[in-house]
């Protein structure tokens, strides 16, 4: 393995995000929550809640009266509340907003008397919730199974389409088309979460470029899945793993960039775990392929004054950064200073640190033309007006 990127938009969607740390708050001040099912799907984290005191029943009748529930991040049918009222349970709606605005749509939709098609997993939690909201309803997997289904339906009956949160943009696409050829009274929202677009792009493009392919995620997450056969139409290698035990680094041994994303339930500390593990195997991997030899003192005086002419690439390490200036150290003894690249605003406003999983080995020519270094994307490090300032030490005393 040469080098390996995580994607940017790997790890928890703000829906996600967003339940967890409503269980968290809420398990800092009680001593046992109840949830209807798994708060989100990854066992990791689920088990991490547990631990604090989370319990998990199947219906609202196992709930204790008067307990503390949370609606998992899923959402639940209409009916859900109403049989958690009858028991006089505190709840806290951990339900995504972008699944809540789903349930809004297909109630107004039963409301006008329309009939109601979901897009989506047949039995997942979250088109169980969408059900529970609407009136006479379908739920297909395919275009396939739509095109089946609109024969036995008349074709000026007012349908409303939805589609679940995390399923891919192409197979709602096709569902789209044939709904509007079938029928003459139809409407369709796009319901699909834009973090799942985005994180559905990067893949794409990350398994189209890299060798393998490792996909985090529990194996019951729906958008993990999608991401999963979505890498493999584009890259052979690919892993779907839960978290680090599950890597098959001696699979990976080939690969010469490998491409690492996540689902929406993968939190940031099971992507980090991954990350280290294959870093650590790197390391291990050059140490074995290529061990350093150990200078004699005339070699290591021949190469501290070597020189260094117009047209010379020399490699260096940022050994300090500043808000104005960046310091490096090179070889031949140079140090170099010079004006900090132009980060991207939204890194800078969001706080979040920059992706540290590439190597970083920028190259620059002694006659300060700037070359942007081939494993860095440009989105993130750009040149800057002008070249860096070698600063050449004194000669040393005679």
């Amino acid at each position: 393995m040469k080098r390996f990127i995580v994607a940017d938009s790997a790890g928890f969607c703000f829906g996600v995000s967003r339940s967890v740390k409503l269980a968290e708050e809420l398990l800092s001040r009680e001593k046992t929550v109840w949830c209807l099912g798994q708060l989100i799907h990854n066992d990791d984290v689920v088990r991490r809640l547990e631990a604090q005191g989370m319990r998990m029943a199947d219906t609202p009748e196992q709930i204790p009266e008067g307990a503390k529930v949370i609606i998992r991040s899923h959402g639940v049918p209409k009916a859900i509340y109403t049989r958690l009222a009858a028991r006089n349970a505190a709840v806290t709606d951990a339900t995504c907003p972008k699944v809540m605005r789903i349930h809004k749509l297909v109630e107004q939709a039963a409301e006008s008397g329309r009939f109601v098609v979901i897009v989506g997993m047949r039995g997942h939690p979250e088109v169980e919730g969408i059900e529970g909201w609407c009136g006479a309803h379908l739920v297909v997997e395919s275009a396939a199974e739509l095109e089946e289904a609109l024969k036995s339906l008349p074709l000026d009956k007012p349908l409303t389409m939805v589609v679940q949160t995390t399923q891919t943009h192409g197979n709602f696409s096709e569902c789209a088309n044939i709904l509007k050829k079938g029928c003459t009274n139809s409407e369709t929202f796009d319901t699909i979460c834009d973090a799942t677009s985005t994180r559905q792009q990067e893949a794409t493009r990350l398994a189209s470029e890299c060798g393998a392919m490792i996909v985090i995620g529990g194996r019951h997450s729906a958008n993990s899945g999608n991401l999963a056969e979505i890498c493999r139409k584009f890259c052979e290698n690919v892993q779907f793993v839960e978290n680090a035990d599950e890597l098959d680094l001696p699979a990976l041994a080939n690969a010469e960039t490998i491409g690492v994303t996540a689902g929406a339930s993968a939190p940031a500390w099971i992507i980090k775990e991954v990350s280290n593990k294959m870093s650590d195997e790197i390391k291990i991997e050059t140490a074995e392929a290529e061990p350093e030899k150990e200078m004699s003192f005339d070699e290591m005086l021949e190469e501290s004054l070597k020189s260094i002419y117009n047209g010379d690439t020399v490699t260096g390490t940022v050994v300090a950064i500043t808000p104005t200036e960046i310091t490096s150290t090179w070889a031949a003894s140079i140090q170099a200073s010079f004006p900090p690249p132009n980060l991207p605003t939204t890194a800078s406003r969001s706080k979040r640190p920059l992706r540290s999983a590439i190597p970083f080995r920028p190259s620059w020519c002694a006659s300060t033309m700037w070359r942007v270094p081939p494993s860095c994307p440009r989105s993130v490090w750009m040149p800057p007006r002008a070249g860096p300032t070698l600063r050449m030490p004194p000669n040393p005393a005679p």
